[in-house]
């Protein structure tokens, strides 16, 4: 095909430049932006989930608290009144609301919960690892013996001077993060 305007002769030879031109800019451009994006949103999802674990990590030390300054009881200093201490513990569980069940042990493996049951506990990890190392311990998530229901046990050493007097627990069950989930949604 012959052109005989020189009109339609640069047409014919800057059409296919502007073309193309646009076509390179248009992959540039999406390749640019897509990086850009990915970076973008890997950096929005890292801070969500900073956000998320600052949130669990705040209820989980608001329940060390809780318990610490439960621990600080003299009836769990010099445990030898059983009857006192799950009291203390029932007006406790009534008022913190926020354990599906706070429990006493002894150092010898023994416990009692706040509604009067008993157990042993010298095969759980967490009784274990307090007894080690008599620092406050949150457990892996575990299938609480009182409530069947996932959980974390927040534990807790109580001291009576230099000596560890027992271990005081409270069942944190996995539903009480359910609303912090949902807001990370």
């Amino acid at each position: 095909m012959k052109f005989k305007s020189l009109q339609v002769r640069l047409l014919a030879i800057f059409v296919p430049l502007f073309v193309l031109g646009n076509v390179l800019l248009s992959v540039f451009l999406y390749f640019s932006f897509s990086k850009t994006l990915a970076f973008n949103a890997e950096q929005r999802l890292s801070a969500m989930g900073s956000d998320y674990v600052n949130q669990v990590e705040s209820a989980m030390n608001s329940r060390i608290l809780q318990l610490q300054l439960l621990a600080d009881s003299a009836v769990f200093r010099s445990p030898d009144d059983r009857d006192q201490i799950i009291s203390v513990m029932k007006d406790a569980f009534q008022v913190l609301a926020t354990f599906d069940t706070v429990l006493f042990m002894w150092p010898d493996g023994n416990g009692v919960r706040h509604d009067g049951t008993t157990g042993q506990y010298t095969d759980r990890e967490y009784f274990q690892n307090v007894m080690r190392t008599q620092k406050p311990y949150i457990s892996e998530v575990l299938i609480s013996r009182g409530t069947g229901k996932p959980s974390v046990i927040v534990v807790m050493p109580v001291m009576n001077g230099a000596n560890l007097s027992g271990l005081l627990c409270g069942t944190y069950p996995l539903d009480n993060l359910t609303p912090i989930v949902r807001e990370l949604r």
